[in-house]
């Protein structure tokens, strides 16, 4: 805290008050359990004392702390044990907790034994009722009723609800399997016969879920429990959406879903356009890492995920497993429409074509057409298509040209070799960049490729170059479609190299004033520059988002992005 903090800290609060509570924060970081040492949390601490708003960043740096610290002689914590629940081997109400067998965004799960019927169940608590929002606990009692009045035997019913010393919980039937999700860890497809059969069960789990008037919005491989006889239960109801017969009202909170699995409705933010066809493209995004061993995006961060989802096709799954059914290809990309309208209309219809492909019978869903087929690759492929455009562009410029004044552009075959040259070292790079392992290397090789080209296509071009300059400056805007610092400001360095190049050796606006040139650097400078700040805002706000979600999930009392449990 700065002097000046600090003297607006003495003039609206008292000190002595005030350095207690932080002390006693401090020192019940260092302890087992921090709700026991009953002290304040961070934003409860900025509620009570605006003035240190300033320092939150600290607090929230004390609050990651206390899962880390290691005091002498003993191992360090793990993060998700900031907030625990109750130990295991004690009585829980008409329970017995007896082992966790999972964490989630909102609490944790136990297999419990009922100590009347003599059956074991899965006990899910949310976190302890001190810190747990009002909006969190409505989202809880939400799931239990709605899971309670879903009965059906691919959906995991809830049995009771209520609360315990504090503790809100809810019990449920105990599935013994583990989660879709962590049959395709790492990669590993799974044989598509399993997966159809597979998909033809949740599908039909979907159907009923919207016959009921919900739609789930979280649909992925983690929310589905695998039981012992390979079985899929549809669990995980924290997210759904209700509609009213007279209205459609959201109940849901603020989050809609994961990035992986989210529809493009969902990835804009528009809750009102979230209907079942949102859960079909969900149905779509679980078959796709089912068939491939992987979703359908997944990028560095949620920004750069939800972009995707907006804006690009996924591979084809053929092409990364290319032992995939075409079948379930089409069956899987009709899902994952983009429009919703393009999508199966129903849980029911996906159900039916994924029957007929089991059975060996001819699917219905007409292969797309030529131009669907070529939208599609143009979306999966918009730095290439782009590319090429331009360079058909220019390609017929200068065809013409020569058409209409021959011999007057003696390299024409010069140009047309670099332009092709040029075409074919994008569609190279495109195939590399396919290779996750080669992205980010595909992409700063790919910038290269583009500057050398137009600096080869000045260097043969007969005539005054004053507009094909202007190519350097859309290259450099161009690069910020990657979404990288580093990229703009290396294409940035690599467009000016090349003009002062082309300016020592006369190329470069010959027998213009001497001062032209250094208006040309300027100008790559200047939109260098602007492009760069722009990404870096991006980034930025993307990166204080994720540590919102880092810290909410913290005081939920477990990491982000942990792997969901039994129904966690």
């Amino acid at each position: 805290m700065s002097l000046t903090e600090a003297d607006t800290v003495a003039e609206h609060s008292d000190d002595e008050q005030l350095f207690a509570v932080l002390n006693a924060y401090v020192a019940s970081l260092q302890t087992d359990d921090a709700a026991a040492a009953d002290v304040e949390l961070p934003d409860e601490l900025v509620d009570q004392y605006p003035e240190l708003a300033g320092i939150l960043d600290c607090l929230d740096s004390l609050e990651l702390a206390r899962g880390c610290w290691r005091p002498e002689g003993e191992e360090s914590r793990s993060p998700t044990t900031i907030i625990e629940g109750p130990s295991v081997g004690r009585a829980f109400g008409d329970y017995d907790l007896l082992e966790e067998i999972g964490r989630g965004g909102m609490g944790v799960v136990y297999r419990a034994r009922h100590r009347a019927l003599q059956a074991d169940v899965a006990i899910k608590l949310i976190r302890g009722s001190q810190l747990a929002a009002a909006d969190e606990l409505r989202r809880f009692y939400q799931e239990a009723r709605v899971a309670a009045g879903l009965n059906h035997p691919q959906i995991v019913q809830v049995r009771a609800v209520g609360e315990y010393e504090g503790q809100h919980f809810l019990a449920m039937d105990l599935v013994e399997g583990p989660n879709l999700g962590s049959l395709v860890a790492d990669g590993r497809p799974l044989e598509p016969t399993r997966a159809a059969e597979i998909m033809l069960d949740i599908a039909g789990a979907v159907q009923f879920l919207h016959e009921n008037g919900c739609v789930h919005r979280d649909l992925k491989p983690s929310n589905v429990l695998i039981d012992g006889e390979g079985r899929p239960h549809l669990t995980d109801f924290g997210l759904i959406k209700l509609i009213t017969p007279d209205q459609r009202h959201t109940l849901s909170g603020t989050i809609i879903g994961t990035p992986d699995y989210m529809s493009p409705e969902q990835a804009r933010g528009h809750n009102g356009e979230v209907t079942a066809l949102s859960d079909i493209y969900g149905l779509g995004a679980v078959m796709y890492e089912l068939l491939t061993g992987r979703p359908p995006f997944h990028e560095e961060s949620p920004l750069d995920t939800m972009l995707c989802v907006m804006e690009k096709e996924p591979l084809l799954p053929r092409q990364v497993v290319a032992t995939a059914p075409r079948e379930l290809e089409q069956i899987c990309l009709k899902c994952l429409e983009k429009s919703p309208e393009r999508r199966y209309q129903s849980a029911a219809d996906v159900a039916a074509e994924i029957d007929r492909y089991l059975k060996g019978e001819t699917i219905q869903s007409a292969a797309p057409s030529v131009g669907r087929r070529l939208a599609r690759w143009g979306r999966r492929n918009p730095a290439l298509v782009s590319r090429l455009a331009g360079l058909a562009a220019g390609g017929a410029i200068v065809e013409v040209n020569s058409l209409v004044t021959p011999g007057e552009y003696p390299n024409h075959l010069a140009v047309m070799g670099v332009l092709l040259a040029w075409a074919g070292l994008s569609f190279l790079l495109q195939q590399l960049q396919w290779r996750t392992s080669l992205e980010g290397a595909v992409s700063y090789a790919w910038a290269l490729v583009d500057v050398v080209s137009l600096t080869a296509l000045l260097w043969i071009a007969e005539g005054p170059m004053d507009v094909l300059v202007a190519g350097y400056p859309l290259l450099i805007v161009a690069s910020g479609l990657w979404f990288r610092v580093r990229l703009v400001t290396s294409m940035t360095a690599a467009c000016i190299v090349a003009c002062v190049w082309l300016w020592l050796s006369g190329r470069l606006m010959p027998g213009l004033p001497r001062h032209y040139p250094w208006i040309l650097f300027a100008i790559l400078l200047v939109t260098g520059g602007a492009v760069a700040f722009q990404v870096y805002r991006i980034r930025t706000l993307n990166r204080y988002f994720e540590r919102q979600a880092v810290r909410a999930s913290i005081r939920r009392g477990t990491a982000a992005g942990a792997s969901d449990g039994h129904n966690s």
